[in-house]
């Protein structure tokens, strides 16, 4: 394993300003990012977005044309 701890500051400065960032922008998933170091949240909020997704392709899909057979 690597140890990169000389650029744990770094690593946290860039965080910040990340995070900052997500703030200013009104980032929908800036909780998931505060709470990145909690899997059981992450995981919960990835199941959710993906629940909501799933909604939204049943709702979204057109219905299927009727197939129309041609007079011989």
């Amino acid at each position: 394993m690597i140890d990169y701890s000389s650029k744990s500051k770094e690593k946290r400065r860039l965080q910040k300003l990340l995070e900052d960032w997500m703030v200013r922008t009104g980032d929908p998933i800036l909780e998931c990012f505060q709470k990145r170091d909690e899997p059981e949240f992450v995981e919960a909020y990835v199941k959710k977005l993906e629940a909501e997704a799933n909604a939204r392709r049943k709702v979204e899909k057109p219905p299927k044309k009727a197939k129309v057979k041609k007079k011989s």
